[in-house]
């Protein structure tokens, strides 16, 4: 028995360093990956079944790391380009809201998505009183065919150059005008609406 017990002892031992130790230092790592580091990786003892084991690790943690690096750098271009996308936007609706000109966006039912303070300001209807409607009381009965030739033209996908016509106000005053317009297009090429300029 006393030789039975030296015998393993030494077996025990070796068995501890060579399959229990290396285990107990891959879930190291793998707690230490899964807090966020990376860059952990198993030293590589023998080309055994434990030595195969930390080459898998080590690979799995290698792409892991190109995958986080990768998406860290997407993120932040995404990010860089929200912030000029506001910046221009910013930029081109202080340009759109301070022009003199009163300006209306339709979409392709013809319902207003946005009009300037100038429109307000030359006619009398405000946004909360048009957005998402129509405006056809807005055109003179008898301004009404040109104002269709008018669409015909813009929604082919020319613009419209200035064209004089008649446009109503709000307390029933009819203005005269020149009107111009264009389509606009999603990132795709499809037309998403128009945008309408009238000179008082």
């Amino acid at each position: 028995v006393l030789g039975c017990i030296l015998l393993v002892l030494p077996i025990t031992a070796l068995i501890s360093a060579s399959i229990t130790n290396p285990l107990a230092e891959l879930v190291k790592r793998l707690e230490q990956g899964t807090k966020g580091d990376l860059s952990v990786r198993l030293q590589r003892h023998s080309d055994d079944e434990v030595g195969r084991l930390a080459w898998y690790f080590n690979s799995f943690m290698e792409r892991l790391e190109d995958y986080s690096r990768n998406l860290e750098a997407e993120v932040k271009e995404r990010k860089e380009a929200e912030i000029a996308l506001r910046y221009s936007e910013n930029r081109y609706r202080s340009v759109i809201e301070a022009m003199p000109d009163a300006m209306v966006v339709y979409d392709m039912q013809g319902r207003v998505t946005y009009l300037n303070p100038a429109f307000t300001d030359v006619f009398g209807w405000t946004a909360d009183e048009c957005l998402d409607k129509k405006l056809d009381h807005f055109v003179p009965s008898e301004n009404w065919e040109e104002t269709r030739k008018g669409l015909r033209t813009i929604t082919s996908g020319k613009p419209l150059s200035s064209v004089e016509t008649r446009r109503l106000t709000k307390d029933g005053q009819i203005l005269d005008v020149s009107t111009r317009g264009a389509v606009y297009r999603d990132p795709d090429g499809r037309q998403v609406g128009s945008v309408i300029i009238h000179r008082d």
